[in-house]
């Protein structure tokens, strides 16, 4: 779980040097690994992403796996992205299935929060997001 959480955490991060060409278009790529299932949907507006929601979910064997790993994820995640303007952190339980979710509104940013997660304006096509996250192993539409 902990290998998923810092995959997640870091693909958010990286996301956010993405802009896109176009009016508006979605990017979603899906991962498996680790009996985890990630998925990333990327809005963009005209030439840059606007909108980067990440989804992890993973189903444990027990109640307390479930839920020793939502303490973990709330306590490396949680606060600290709740604590910056423009993204939002949300996990739940469902059964034994842990969701976490992760939305940066990347225009509510204000520059401490993008500057504490790395934003800055580099230029990625909405093709050559597709095909990083392509070779990265995603499943990509």
């Amino acid at each position: 779980m902990k290998k998923s959480l810092l995959t997640l955490s870091v693909l958010l991060v990286s996301v956010f040097t993405l802009s896109g060409c176009g009016n508006t278009k979605t990017l979603k790529c899906t991962k498996s690994e680790d009996g985890a299932l990630e998925t990333i949907k990327i809005t963009f507006e005209k030439d840059k992403a606007t909108k980067i929601d990440n989804t992890l979910e993973q189903t444990f064997e027990t109640d307390e796996e479930v839920q020793s790993s939502k303490q973990v994820s709330d306590a490396l995640l949680g606060s600290t992205m709740n604590s910056y303007e423009g993204v939002s952190y949300e996990s739940k339980i469902d059964g034994k299935k842990l969701s976490i979710n992760m939305v940066i509104e990347v225009d509510k940013l204000n520059d401490e929060s993008a500057e504490a997660l790395g934003y800055n304006d580099e230029t990625t096509t909405y093709d050559e997001t597709k095909k990083h996250y392509t070779d990265e192993g995603y499943t990509c539409e």
